[in-house]
């Protein structure tokens, strides 16, 4: 089923977002929708400008747009921000411990406690040439991630939105030959064990398997290619 209110398919819709009894969805054209079982959706208006996310949080929505920012008690009525402290675009918004944090091109930070005024962060922790995607929460502590013309993909981190460190430059290797990866397990490579005693990294480590006395084969015609089977793993 397409979204559809009174008749009148809607164009796209981005986002969406559960809170204060009802989801709310947003996209473009403005388009924003509610509805309190995800069955009948009803339509709202906000802006003609396209909405790419949403976020529930301090009893009220906030819709973002790459230009604009709104916000609603209640998904039905919308107010533009009086002040959205930055003219960049801005492509991602989260709520966490009393604040909303939205990030976007240039490197821009900015948060607020109302989704009305908004203040950019003192400290962000990127370059002018950096784009911040995305940015989540897990409660406590902000992350935002996005990319650069001139370098690593940005990765910065914040514990009040207005405060903000750069993570590791260096991002441990997906694989390994012979290993297995695990959060908690032993870190094997020189860069990783520099970054041990660092609270503010939180990154995978690699832990070595020791092969078990039975091996694997995978053949293809003359090609073989031999796996070492995981110790309590039964082949």
């Amino acid at each position: 089923m397409h979204a559809d209110t009174g008749g009148r398919a809607l164009p796209e819709l981005r986002d969406v977002s559960w809170g204060g009894g009802r989801f709310v969805a947003v996209g473009a054209n403005g388009a924003v929708v509610h509805s309190a079982d995800g069955l009948s959706w009803t339509e709202a208006s906000a802006t003609d400008e396209e909405l790419l996310r949403i976020a529930w949080g301090g009893n009220r929505f906030v819709a973002l747009g790459r230009d604009t920012i709104h916000y609603s008690t209640h998904g039905m009525t919308w107010t533009p921000a009086s002040a959205p402290a930055t003219e960049q675009q801005m492509f991602d918004v989260a709520w966490a411990d009393g604040r909303f944090v939205a990030v976007g091109n240039g490197g821009a930070i900015v948060y607020s406690t109302e989704g009305d005024r908004w203040a950019a962060a003192s400290e962000t922790a990127t370059e002018p040439d950096d784009s911040l995607r995305g940015v989540a929460s897990n409660g406590t502590r902000f992350v935002a991630v996005g990319r650069s013309t001139d370098g690593p993909a940005p990765i910065v981190f914040s514990d009040d939105g207005d405060t903000w460190m750069a993570a590791s430059d260096t991002v441990t290797p997906a694989c390994r030959t012979g290993s297995l990866w695990s959060p908690r397990a032993k870190a094997t490579s020189s860069q990783s064990r520099s970054n041990e005693n660092n609270p503010a990294i939180r990154s995978w480590r690699a832990r070595t398997v020791t092969p078990g006395s039975r091996q694997a084969s995978l053949r293809s015609q003359s090609t073989s290619v031999t796996l070492p089977t995981v110790t309590g793993v039964s082949s």
